[in-house]
Parts: C-alpha cells; structure tokens; sequence
C-alpha cells in the first residue's frame, strides 16, 4: 500500500528531457514542483523514505542523460507552519531535506553522487492554507557542458579507485578510439596537475575541466558492468579487432571520427 502521495510538475530553460543544452548558453537548469501528502525525514520509516526517492526518480528517469559537474540546487518547502513549528510532524530542515537530495543521485537521477552539490540553499515558507498538500520546489543550475547520456554510460578506474565518467559504445571501434584518447589526455593533464602539489596554485581547478571524477565508492546503484578497468577497456578494444597497428592505420586513412 502506498504510504506517499505526490503529484510532480517539471520545467526546463535550456535543455529538455532529451538533450542537457538547448542553445550556446552554457548555463542550464531544471525546476521540480512537489505536491506532498507526508513530509519523509531521515528519522521516517525505510519504507516511507524508499517510496519517496522512487516517486522523484520516475520523472527524473525520463532525462536522457545526466549532470556529471558541478550543480547549485536550491530547496523551496511551503509547509503547514503550525505542524512545522509546534508539532513533531514535520522534522528539521536537514533531515527532511536529505531523504530529497539523496533521490537526485545515482543511476536512477540526475547526478552521479550528491559530492557534485557545490551550494545547497534550503528555506521554508508557511504555505496557503487551501492549499492542502505541502510544496517543495527543487532547482537545479548546472554547466550543460558536464554531462554525459545515460545511455552507454560508463566509469574507466584509472587511478587506484577513481573513476571517470565516458559515454561509449563498447561494439564501435571509433567510440571505443574516442574513450581511449579522451582517457588519456585526461590522465596526461593529470600528471601535469600533480607536479604542483608543492606550488601555491590549484593546477585542478585549469588544467581538469569538464569533468568530475568519482571515488568508485560513490557509484552507487551504478550497474558493476558499467564500471570497468583500463585493461578491461584495453580488452575490449581487442574484442572488438582495435589494434596498434588498426588504430595507426585508421589515422593515416583519416577514417576516425573523433566527435
């Protein structure tokens, strides 16, 4: 038996359910409006709290891709003031807002890992009282440059267990071409990277861009098949006849589609 009731409303600027940019703007973002029967907290039943995350994961499943940068997201509750102030119905704002972060993350959301979340505002407001549901407006601004579909998402584990974000098609030898050579140009800037540890400069924040890496402890509800090894995508690179000598071959024909 449902224990929630919740009735939500999307809209989009500069981007849409299929795509993550609509226009050169680089800026883009997602409004959810939640219309809530009963407010889960983090002290709420298992059950109340799964059914929750489930309810916001529907419509987010219906994003074809996925923010792996940074994002800023901002919570708006409109709540019954009375049961919010002298009542125990509805529980602080960090635990009634944490049941709600944790929905937009993971392979049923719209990030990878709430470790992307760079400012969380969270405020409440006392609500009309015909209005007979509570209110959470959820905003999300991101860089619609960082993102990756959710189709043929996967996580190369190059550096003891972080993991980068690469879309591909493991049966394509181009694509899988486009994953070796982004792979390595991101480990090369990394190295770079790594000789100013001594330096007073943050050589991560201009030299690794456009991408998140993630510990592979943060990929959770991740499909294990999605996350692969170098030398399991150095397998499929041979699986799939992508040699040395092909690879070299493919460059002098100018056959590769490096897009």
């Amino acid at each position: 038996m449902k224990e929630i009731s919740m009735y939500i409303q999307t809209t989009m600027e500069n981007c849409s359910y299929e795509v993550a940019f609509l226009s050169d703007i680089e800026e883009s973002k997602i409004q959810l409006r939640l219309e809530i029967e009963t407010v889960a907290s983090i002290q709420s039943r298992k059950s109340t709290i799964d059914e929750t995350k489930n309810e916001i994961q529907k419509e987010l499943l219906k994003f074809k891709w996925i923010i792996t940068g940074a994002i800023l997201v901002q919570f708006a509750w409109y709540l019954d003031g009375v049961a919010r102030q002298e009542t125990s119905k509805i529980g602080d704002m960090d635990n009634i807002s944490k049941p709600i972060q944790d929905a937009l993350t993971g392979a049923n959301g719209i990030i990878i890992d709430d470790c992307q979340i760079k400012n969380l505002e969270t405020l409440w407001l006392t609500k009309n009282q015909s209005v007979q549901k509570h209110i959470l407006g959820i905003e999300i601004r991101f860089t619609n440059s960082e993102t990756q579909l959710k189709s043929n998402l996967h996580f190369i584990q190059f550096d003891g267990p972080m993991c980068l974000p690469i879309n591909f098609d493991p049966t394509k030898i181009d694509e899988l071409i486009n994953a070796k050579l982004y792979l390595s140009g991101f480990k090369r800037l990394r190295r770079i990277a790594s000789r100013f540890k001594n330096m007073n400069v943050n050589a991560d924040q201009y030299l690794v861009v456009n991408s998140y890496v993630f510990h592979k402890t943060r990929l959770n509800g991740f499909d294990t098949n999605q996350i692969l090894k170098t030398d399991e995508l150095n397998k499929l690179c041979f699986n799939t006849g992508l040699t040395l000598s092909s690879f070299i071959k493919k460059i002098k024909k100018g056959k590769l589609n490096l897009s």
